[in-house]
């Protein structure tokens, strides 16, 4: 019997020095995968004046899954997908756009948010310009003029709000087409030359002789530029009237439209 004892015995210990023993080299223990943790790629995007999409990755560098979600505090900026699922170190594309057309001319800064299911949140900034604009502007618009001979008509002095070049509808409805009716566009300066009787320049000059619809276009123009104006029925341009005794009235419209450059 107490052989036995001590054989029992015996058999308990070395089991039980097995149970804890090392167990580093265990294959489940060495291939267990770490927590989910998220990537992002970049932490800002610039989209400049001209942009409307651009894109960067992100990823689960850990083990497991991970959910995440994008969100931004602005309407202008959206990106898709916006939220979805990663797998233990995988990657996914983002695509990232802005929205420019109901915005004022200006710079723009926001951003996107990136929050996963474990981790903290990430935060990409996001900026971008809007430009301006232009819209043509109607700076002349006379209908019905009636002008005699010897006579001249000029605008006031307007300025131009931005580089650009003028358009000149000139509709000329009767008209003796004895000689040329002249449409010039001149400084204030050059007008007083003008009126004077003297020498003078201008910045764009055309002579209409017969009635109708005509179309001019003057060189590009830059901004602030200050100018008048005048449709010439008299001796004082580049076009003599005849002296004929005959009064040679000429009556038109005409519109004067600022075009912005391209």
């Amino acid at each position: 019997m107490k052989i036995l004892r001590i054989l029992l015995l015996t058999v308990a210990t070395s089991t039980l020095l097995i149970s804890c023993s090392d167990n580093s080299n265990d294959p489940v223990r060495a291939d267990a995968p770490s927590d989910p943790e998220l990537a992002v790629e970049v932490d800002e995007l610039d989209f400049g004046t001209e942009q409307d999409t651009m894109s960067f990755r992100i990823g689960n560098s850990g083990g497991g899954d991970l959910e995440w979600e994008i969100t931004s505090p602005d309407e202008w900026l959206r990106c898709l997908p916006a939220h979805g699922l990663l797998r233990d170190e995988s990657i996914r594309g983002i695509s990232v756009s802005v929205e420019r057309e109901d915005l004022d001319a200006g710079s723009y800064e926001s951003y996107l948010k990136v929050t996963p299911s474990v981790g903290e949140e990430q935060y990409i900034q996001v900026y971008m310009e809007v430009e301006e604009v232009l819209e043509p502007v109607v700076l002349i618009a006379w209908a019905g003029q009636d002008l005699d001979e010897d006579y001249y008509m000029s605008s006031d002095v307007f300025i131009l709000p931005f580089d650009g070049y003028l358009q000149i509808e000139y509709r000329l409805i009767s008209w003796p087409q004895d000689y040329g009716v002249e449409l010039m566009l001149m400084s204030q300066s050059q007008y007083n030359y003008y009126q004077n009787g003297e020498s003078f320049s201008a910045y764009w000059h055309e002579t209409v002789v017969s009635e109708g619809f005509h179309t001019y276009q003057s060189s590009p123009m830059p901004a602030n530029r200050s100018m008048r104006f005048i449709v010439d029925n008299t001796d004082w341009g580049w076009e003599d009237t005849d002296f004929d005794f005959v009064n040679d009235r000429a009556v038109y419209d005409v519109v004067v439209t600022l075009y912005p450059i391209e």
